[in-house]
């Protein structure tokens, strides 16, 4: 889902799930990601984005969030 609050400013979000097996309640993994797309000129963006991921494992469920600021430039 993605959302412009104004121009140059875009927030999103994103939900992932795999299952290879369905048939077993362990080995699953989820992913939610925020991230903001700024356009800070013409030939500049920003984007700043968090990830919070979950992965089942028979022995355990491992929860850990990521960070990231990608730059992009264009000429």
């Amino acid at each position: 889902m993605s959302y412009r609050i104004q121009r140059g400013i875009n927030v999103s979000t994103q939900y992932d799930f795999y299952d290879p097996d369905l048939d077993v309640k362990s080995g699953s993994s989820t992913r939610w990601r925020l991230s903001s797309e700024l356009y800070l000129t013409g030939y500049l963006e920003l984007i700043p984005a968090y990830e919070i991921n979950e992965d089942k494992t028979p022995i355990a469920t491992r929860r850990y969030g990521t960070g990231e600021l990608q730059l992009h430039f264009w000429f």
